[in-house]
Parts: C-alpha cells; sequence; structure tokens
C-alpha cells in the first residue's frame, strides 16, 4: 500500500499540466514538485520503480501521512478545484492596461537568465510593447 502510495505521488507529481505562463522548455512546478518529494522522501533524482519500492517498505507512520496529505493536495491541483471555484477571467491574463504584460515578464526572465539585458535607450524611455 505504501509502495502505490509513494509512487502515484511521484507520477502525480509529474504529470501535472504546465502553466500557460511559462513555455514548455522552462522549468514547470511539476518540476519543483519531482524534486520536492523526492528530496523530502531521500530518493535520487532519476530514482526508478525498484528504488521507489525500496523506499516505499521503509516509510514511517508519519511519513506515510504526509505522502498521503500531499497526493490529495495534488489531486485537488489536478482537478482545477479552485480554477472552477475562483475563474481566472481574460482581464486578468491581459490587463488592460498593458495586454502583453506577462508575454513580457516571461520574456525578460528568459534573456535575463540568458545574460541579455534591455537596451538603454528602452529603459530611459520606458519603451513598452509586445518585446
Amino acid at each position: 500500500m505504501a509502495t502505490s502510495r509513494l509512487s502515484s505521488l511521484l507520477n502525480t507529481a509529474r504529470t501535472l499540466p504546465p502553466t500557460p505562463f511559462r513555455a514548455a522548455p522552462a522549468p514547470q512546478l511539476s518540476d519543483a514538485l519531482n524534486g520536492v518529494v523526492t528530496r523530502s522522501f531521500g530518493l535520487p533524482l532519476k530514482a526508478g520503480d525498484a528504488a521507489v519500492a525500496a523506499r516505499a517498505e521503509s516509510l514511517s507512520t508519519v511519513e506515510e501521512g504526509a505522502a498521503d496529505s500531499a497526493l490529495a493536495a495534488l489531486e485537488r491541483l489536478r482537478a482545477g478545484a479552485a480554477l472552477r471555484e475562483f475563474p481566472v477571467s481574460a482581464t486578468t491574463t491581459h490587463p488592460r492596461h498593458d495586454p502583453y504584460y506577462y508575454t513580457r515578464m516571461r520574456d525578460g526572465v528568459h534573456r535575463a537568465q540568458l545574460g541579455i539585458g534591455r537596451s538603454w535607450w528602452k529603459r530611459f524611455f520606458q519603451v513598452r510593447g509586445k518585446e
């Protein structure tokens, strides 16, 4: 029972849908949650089924409870319960005052990771736009 609990927790963490605010090759929430689960339960980063099964056999009752609550939270997240209760409108993802706000933010973070900054004149004149 513990084996299926831990493996289903890992599978759920790995298969969360990508966020619409980040491009696909960028790190996603599923990558972060996979790292949290593997570190929390002392698994290697590329844990196979045998390693998960071996670790699941040695789970304490506290760790089993933590795995259960984490699995329940991830299932609620995957089911989209919060999105149904609090739907995100188009005005939230594309504000009227700056419709390309999140697009520019995403591209700016990506360029910053590559070491590319904004030109001095765009910063000075506060030029905004699609890019």
